[in-house]
This record gives structure tokens, sequence and C-alpha cells, in this order.
């Protein structure tokens, strides 16, 4: 009986743990969100806004800006999926527990905003491509530009493709539960 009560307070810490860690990945999202593109479009203001700076400190300032966005996007992407993962996580304790709660909010309906985020910063990333074109005199910059996005994109892409899929991730789950109600039997 006394084991069984340090189990099911063990379960309920680490559902706790994977709930604050998810709420603190949901938090860094949107911080890094705010803070790159406060940063990306008061940089492409200052290289419009400011005639006394130089030419070249303005395509200085628009790669630091492009530089800025593409960091930020990056780092939305890697935390969003952590975010998932420790939901996931909820999900799967509640799931094997019989939570009161479990399913509770599936029925909610509610307008989805999951890739909001990144919907706004692929729109200023593409006014980082488009912009080059009609404010610099040398199109090589926007063609620069357009690669190190393409580049970007290709890192993106294999990231996302190489992490396991939500059944996988499911299966890491299962067999580490089992391992551990096994240990104890």
């Amino acid at each position: 009986m006394n084991e069984l009560f340090k189990e099911d307070q063990f379960l309920l810490i680490e559902y706790q743990k994977a709930q604050d860690s998810a709420e603190h990945y949901n938090n860094a999202i949107w911080l890094v969100f705010s803070i790159g593109i406060a940063f990306s479009l008061w940089i492409i203001y200052t290289i419009i806004a400011k005639s006394e700076v130089t030419y070249y400190f303005k395509i200085l300032m628009f790669f630091l800006g492009l530089f800025i966005l593409i960091y930020s996007f990056s780092l939305v992407i890697s935390n969003s999926q952590k975010k998932n993962r420790k939901y996931q996580l909820c999900e799967f304790i509640e799931e094997k527990n019989n939570f009161i709660g479990k399913g509770l909010l599936k029925e909610i309906p509610y307008i989805k905003t999951k890739y909001i985020a990144e919907v706004i910063l692929s729109l200023i990333l593409l006014g980082y491509i488009i912009f080059p074109f009609f404010y610099f005199e040398n199109y090589f910059i926007g063609i620069i530009s357009i690669l190190i996005l393409i580049i970007f994109a290709i890192i993106v892409f294999l990231t996302s493709y190489c992490s396991p899929n939500k059944n996988g991730a499911n299966k890491i789950l299962e067999r580490n539960y089992k391992k551990r109600y096994n240990k104890q039997e």
C-alpha cells in the first residue's frame, strides 16, 4: 500500500513538472517571438528611416536583422516541439492513470492558433526576401538573402523530419512506462 502511494506521488510530481516545463517552453516561444519581431522590424525601420547611415552599414543591419529573425524562428520551432512533447507526456500520464480531467478540453470548440507565431515570422521573412530587391541598388544582396533562407529552410526541414513524430514519441513513453512498472513488480 505504501509503495503504491509513493508511485502515485511520483507520478503526480512527474505530471506537474511536465506541465510546468510545457508552460515554460510556451512562455519562451512568445518571449523569443516578441523580441525577434521587435528587433527585426526596428532594424528595417533603421535601414529605411536613417538617411545619415552609410550604404554598407545598412547592408550590415539588413543581414543582422535577417539572422535575428532566422534565429528567432528556429527558437520558436524548437521550443514549440519541446512544449508539444511535454504536453504529450501529460496526456500519456492522464490516459494511463485514468485522470478525471482527461480529454476534457478536446470537446471545447476554439480558434486554433497553433502556428500563428510561425505564420507571422514567415511573413516578416518574406518581407526580408522582397525588401532588398526594392531598396538596395545591388540585387546580389537579395540573392544572398534568398540563399540564406533556403539553407535555413533545409536545416529546419531536416531537423523536423529527423525528430520522432507523435507516434514514435508515444512508443518511447510506453516503453519507459513499462520499464518503470516492471522494475517494481
